[in-house]
């Protein structure tokens, strides 16, 4: 299957799953703060990714304005990971390998909204909501917000790794988590059929919102790989603070992805 066939078949599942939704007024579309800087090079060392089903309900209630839930087979998709960066630094810099490294947790909702393309016609765009960010270095935390987009918050880490498992602990003053997975060589999903659907969407989801630092701001960032690659993973354990304070029933467990070695860019053009 191409990627362009991979592409069409997690759209018609999108559709299918939001035939019975409201439009929203194209007009309605998200704003992101301007940060004048130029885009960040690094690489995704390691990055796990557990996805949950969740009640598109309970989803919009997460989301600010124009934003709603990226439906598949009737549920919103959500989700954290937990990912260390390493090499991060200038793009300009090249393939020079200098820069920080360091862990990092997220939490995720897919997300849709509407806006108008150069051509001022009405186009949906993907990407996904981040409604909380953690950081095991201080650095992002002080720029987070300041002078680039994400607010980043400190947290402590825990690590046990191996080529074969991952196990990682996150604690902070707002929520802690943690996740423990194995590498797989079969794949189990309720939302995505394939690997191969499962990837499309998260590759195609990869513009992140985020709450800004003044009161009903946002930012916008958006990631770019020309080398984007997943592997499946077998859950062993995983427990979010955030998760759990949903309504009960809200929330089910849907499949795991991993990711190592992927160089990426990001910046803040949506």
């Amino acid at each position: 299957m191409t990627r362009t066939d991979m592409s069409h078949a997690v759209r018609a599942r999108i559709e299918e799953g939001d035939a019975n939704r409201e439009p929203v007024d194209v007009g309605e579309a998200p704003v992101a703060r301007r940060y004048a800087l130029p885009r960040i090079a690094a690489t995704i060392d390691r990055r796990v990714l557990v996805s949950y089903r969740l009640d598109p309900e309970v989803a919009q209630s997460l989301l600010p304005g124009p934003l709603r839930p990226h439906l598949v087979d009737g549920s919103a998709v959500a989700g954290f990971c937990v990912m260390r960066l390493a090499s991060v630094r200038p793009a300009f810099f090249g393939g020079v390998r200098l820069g920080w490294r360091g862990e990092s947790a997220a939490h995720r909702i897919a997300v849709q909204w509407n806006e108008r393309d150069d051509a001022g016609r009405a186009v949906v765009r993907s990407g996904v909501y981040v409604p909380v960010r953690h950081s095991a270095a201080r650095f992002p935390t002080l720029i987070g917000g300041r002078v680039f987009p994400g607010v980043q918050h400190r947290a402590s880490f825990t690590l046990n790794e191996t080529a074969e498992r991952v196990q990682v602990g996150f604690t902070a003053p707002d929520v802690r988590g943690r996740i423990d997975v194995e590498a797989a060589t079969g794949w189990s999903s309720s939302l995505f059929g394939t690997l191969e659907e499962a990837s499309e969407f998260n590759r195609l989801g990869n513009v992140a919102w985020s709450p800004g630092r003044r009161a009903g701001s946002l930012d916008c960032l958006s990631l770019h790989t020309t080398a984007w690659e997943v592997s499946p993973a077998r859950l062993l354990d995983a427990e979010s603070s955030f998760f759990s304070a949903l309504p009960e029933g809200s929330t089910e467990y849907d499949s795991s992805l991993i990711m190592r070695g992927v160089p990426m860019t990001w910046g803040t053009s949506a």
